[in-house]
Order: structure tokens, then C-alpha cells, then sequence
């Protein structure tokens, strides 16, 4: 079973609308690294009733996502974030007389953007 790499994001977004076993044994899975057998063991079920609730989990938040877009928002809006973290510490932000302008502008923009999403 892959393991989806924003797991840590989509369990934050999505986990309070799955079931407490499902958020349980995909945390386990996927942030703590256990095999099937090790989840079941320390769960006490079987092995395929722990890939059973890893395939629904993740339909389920394969489905939230697609429906809500929580995450993709999310990382959008870190993009913005980023962009205008870097545009605020370049060093030649301060004192770079009609280019400080377009920066401003720059932000603002993004600023607006992060607001729409």
C-alpha cells in the first residue's frame, strides 16, 4: 500500500471526520512507520482488517480532498506565505528607492491572493 506523503496534513484537515481506529492505525502506518503486522499485533485485529481500514481511510480522505480542497488551500496559501517571507528579508528590500515599490505591490497582490483562496 503506497503511503501518501502529506499523510501528517491530511490527518490534521481530515482526521476528526474519519473514524478513531482509522485515524489511529493510518497515523500509525504512515507517521510512526509500522508494518501491517505490527498494527494489528498492537491493535489486537487482523492483519486484513487493518489494510482494510488504511484502504478506506485514505479513499476517505482522497474523497474530503477532493470535495473540500483543505490541503491544496493550504499548501497555496503557504506558497503566498513563502513568497512574501523572501520578498521581506531580501536583503536589498530597504532603501532600494522605486524597487521597494514594486515589492509592496508585489505583496499586496499576494496578500490579496491568500485572502481569495
Amino acid at each position: 500500500m503506497d503511503k501518501i506523503l502529506d499523510v501528517p496534513i491530511f490527518l490534521e484537515f481530515y482526521s476528526e471526520l474519519l473514524t478513531e481506529r482509522q485515524a489511529e492505525i493510518i497515523a500509525l502506518y504512515c507517521d510512526e512507520d509500522y508494518s501491517l503486522a505490527e498494527i494489528a499485533e498492537n491493535l489486537q485485529i487482523s492483519r486484513q482488517a487493518v489494510h482494510d481500514s488504511l484502504k478506506s481511510g485514505m479513499a476517505a480522505f482522497e474523497e474530503l480532498e477532493e470535495k473540500m480542497g483543505l490541503v491544496r488551500k493550504h499548501n497555496m496559501r503557504m506558497e503566498i506565505v513563502e513568497d512574501i517571507i523572501k520578498t521581506l528579508t531580501a536583503p536589498d528590500f530597504i532603501g532600494s528607492g522605486d524597487r521597494a515599490g514594486d515589492k509592496v505591490d508585489f505583496i499586496v497582490s499576494r496578500l490579496n491572493e491568500f485572502i481569495e483562496i
